[in-house]
């Protein structure tokens, strides 16, 4: 079970952006069909998540000008999309997760909690990372602050990233769609 995309689709008259569950079996996919976006969250949330789609595609375009050997627009495109990022982890990610930081403490082995954790876990690490590696390419740090394999560190935050992204639709499904 799993998310195997995400697709606009025609729903009495207005245009969705739609979550398609997959399914093994046809009876079960006539059982769940799709979801939308809008459903049952609030849309701030699902604000959020095509915010976090629009990155990945600013992230995964990023990627390939540095595949082609293109880095100042690799730069250019990553830096956008941190930049966003770091808006919808300040706008709208901190303050939730600050504001329901009780639920966090007093439901830490929930499974919705389990995923809020280790998305933010992966997020906040990332996101550090990302940072380091803009202050490592845009200034002179010492010697002592550098990694010496840079691409390296790219590489796994980009896959942190990723997994982040994957958390992130893991917890919208969590608590919006199922």
């Amino acid at each position: 079970m799993g998310i195997s995309g995400f697709a606009g689709s025609r729903v009495n008259g207005s245009d969705r952006v739609t979550i398609w569950k997959t399914r093994n079996t046809q009876a079960q996919w006539d059982r769940v069909g799709r979801i939308t976006l809008t459903a049952t969250a609030p849309f701030e949330s699902s604000l959020n998540l095509v915010f976090h789609i629009v990155i990945l595609a600013l992230i995964i375009t990023g990627f390939t000008f540095a595949h082609r050997k293109k880095f100042n627009i690799h730069e250019k495109w990553m830096f956008t999309a941190i930049v966003l990022v770091a808006i919808s982890f300040f706008v709208w990610m901190a303050p939730s997760y600050i504001r329901n930081l009780n639920l966090v403490v007093s439901d830490f082995y929930t499974p919705g909690i389990v995923i809020t954790n280790i998305h933010a876990l992966l997020g906040v690490t990332t996101g550090i990372l990302a940072l380091y590696i803009i202050a490592r390419m845009k200034f002179d740090l010492p010697e002592r602050f550098t990694v010496k394999k840079v691409k390296r560190l790219m590489r796994t935050t980009f896959m942190l990233w990723l997994l982040t992204f994957f958390f992130g639709v893991l917890f919208y499904v969590y608590y919006f769609v199922m």
